[in-house]
């Protein structure tokens, strides 16, 4: 195979997963790989799917779900996810893991989420284990782990989250949300990057009927717009997003989901 055959997958995978490179590594964050993400441009205080734990530690929903995401229609780089979360008193705790396999790089993020809720306000942490390797042998193991509390008094609502700690994928997420009907809400985030662009985000989420759901959602950097419809038949929820790019094709995400 040409050398050029083999540099231009990879450097749409940097474009893809958006790595960033430092001596002897090169970083990576799938963080926003699941259907409800796509949807809400990563906005996870309007968020109540188990899938959404690999970006947020906050989360009080229950559940198992199934990901399926494709990203910028790059076949070659399917990302598949499994999620668990369960919640007990004022303890909610998840596990999953989400991978990705490529014939010049393969990703697996195994992680396990806790947060504890006191009169409205939660406190979380997740741990994540990453295992990234490369069709030129090599391998890198890393430990990250994300930070965040929220508030929430009556209809309004607000969170921080410090995602992959310490690391060249560090993100600060700051969220503010109203929820103007039961299943319906909105919310606007400011994420800032240290060592990236930093952006704006906005999304709502509104519930059309007990079997219907939409969600949209726009970001200023890149400029991007998500949209989800979401059925809801029982304990069993189906989800289907899509989020534009300015430079690339479209992420597609798929969610099967039951919740209790």
């Amino acid at each position: 195979m040409s050398k050029g055959l083999v540099i231009r997958p990879v450097l749409l995978l940097l474009l893809i997963f958006g790595w960033s490179a430092s001596p002897g590594r090169l970083t990576a964050d799938l963080s926003e790989e699941s259907a409800s993400a796509i949807a809400l441009s990563g906005i996870t205080a309007v968020s109540d799917s188990p899938s959404d734990q690999t970006l947020s530690p906050l989360l009080r929903s229950s559940g198992l779900s199934f990901n399926y995401h494709l990203p910028f229609g790059q076949t070659e780089a399917q990302v598949w996810g499994v999620h668990y979360a369960t919640e007990y008193k004022v303890l909610h705790a998840g596990f999953g893991s989400s991978w990705m396999n490529h014939p010049h790089y393969n990703y697996r993020d195994y992680y396990l989420n806790a947060n504890l809720e006191h009169e409205g306000i939660v406190l979380g942490y997740t741990q994540h284990l990453v295992h990234e390797s490369f069709s030129t042998e090599d391998s890198y193991l890393r430990w990250l782990s994300d930070l965040g509390v929220s508030s929430n008094i009556g209809s309004y609502g607000a969170d921080v989250r410090w995602l992959r700690m310490a690391s060249l994928d560090a993100q600060w997420h700051f969220t503010a949300l109203y929820r103007f009907a039961p299943e319906s809400a909105s919310a606007v985030s400011y994420v800032h990057q240290p060592h990236g662009d930093d952006s704006f985000r906005s999304c709502i989420s509104l519930a059309a009927s007990e079997l219907l759901h939409f969600a949209a959602s726009w970001q200023s950097h890149p400029s991007r717009f998500g949209f989800g419809l979401r059925l809801n038949y029982g304990s069993l929820v189906l989800l289907y997003a899509i989020r534009t790019h300015q430079e690339l094709n479209a992420d597609h995400g798929l969610e099967v989901r039951f919740q209790w």
